[in-house]
């Protein structure tokens, strides 16, 4: 199984939205599924991070919609 909260294998320093930005899978994952979507949808955010955020966000409701496996829980 891979790790997705520890700190101690992030390689450089920064905030954590930033590393939730930077790795929007283990952001989901640890549920901050509302922010990223807030993030891509948000005027001023980068074009090339946008599609990225949306890319992602999209195989995750792809991946979770109608299987029955519990959302994490959003702050």
């Amino acid at each position: 199984m891979r790790c997705i909260d520890a700190w101690s294998h992030v390689p450089h320093p920064g905030t954590h939205r930033h590393w939730v930005v930077e790795n929007p899978r283990s952001g989901l994952l640890q549920g901050a599924e509302e922010y990223l979507r807030s993030v891509a949808a948000r005027r001023g955010t980068h074009r090339e991070i946008a599609a990225m955020l949306n890319t992602e966000i999209q195989e995750w409701d792809e991946q979770h919609s109608g299987t029955g496996i519990p959302q994490p829980a959003t702050a």
